[in-house]
This record gives structure tokens, sequence and C-alpha cells, in this order.
């Protein structure tokens, strides 16, 4: 497990009309500060890749569908290099929390991410690979296939 990454396992309070899914509260781990909620779509079989934030740390959880995400922790470059692989559905519903400076990865076979997010958006506080950062990312064929297995 990359240091900082970790799944804490939700509630699914089933009730006539439709279930409850619980996403996150204040006292819970990972919370850190609230700015905003949102879904970010993912097209069908299409790759999100690489994407890390600088200061926000994530929380992802995957109410609908499955998704699989990779994440690569190179913190340590030069040292230590991790990579991650976790699984994400309704039926393993759980939050997936990623602190900052970790690169994000992900495929959607079908489903909607729900993000918490510490920053508001206006704040530039992501970085891709595609912006020329001279970041050389080890193994970044090999994980982009790995996603699509």
């Amino acid at each position: 497990m990359i240091d900082g990454v970790y799944c804490t396992k939700l509630n699914i309070i089933s009730t006539p009309g439709g279930d409850v899914l619980h996403a996150m509260k204040n006292i819970d781990n990972g919370f850190v500060d609230f700015g905003e909620a949102y879904f970010s779509e993912i097209e069908f079989n299409k790759v999100k890749a690489w994407k890390r934030h600088t200061k926000m740390t994530l929380n992802l959880v995957v109410p609908v569908g499955r998704i699989k995400f990779v994440l690569f922790d190179d913190r340590m470059a030069g040292i230590s290099i991790q990579f991650q692989e976790i699984k994400m559905s309704r039926e393993n519903y759980f939050r997936l929390t990623i602190p900052p400076m970790i690169w994000v990865g992900c495929i959607r076979p079908e489903t909607d991410i729900y993000r918490f997010t510490l920053f508001h958006k206006s704040i530039n506080i992501g970085q891709y690979l595609s912006e020329g950062l001279g970041v050389n990312l080890p193994g970044a064929n090999w994980l982009c296939a790995m996603i699509l297995v």
C-alpha cells in the first residue's frame, strides 16, 4: 500500500424506495476540510491519466458501476517507486483517500466518481504529465496497458 493511501469501508443502508450510500462525515479519516463535491465522468473504456494534485487530498467513492484506479508514487524517486491498483464498485463499496503528490490514472468500464476536494477548482493545484513537467514516469506505457486489462 502506498503511504497515505487508504480505503475506508462505507455503509449502504437499505430503505424502501432506494438505498442510502454513505460517503463522508467531517469526523471520518481522510476528511481535512471541505471545498467542493462534484461528479467526474469517464467515458466508457477510456483512460484518464496521469494527474496529481499538489495540495489536495482526494476522497473518492464509486456509488454506481465499476472503476479501476492505478496510483503511482514517485515522492521518493531514486529511492523507491510504488504502484498500486485499486478496483472500486458498489459491490465493494468504500472511500479511497489519496494524499497530495500521488499520480492517478483510471479507466471506466461503467461509472461516475463522486469526489470531495479540499480546494476550490479555480486554484491551479493539479498537474498532468502532458503539461511538460519534465517528469520521467518509468513504466508509463506499462501502466496504461495494465489499466486497460
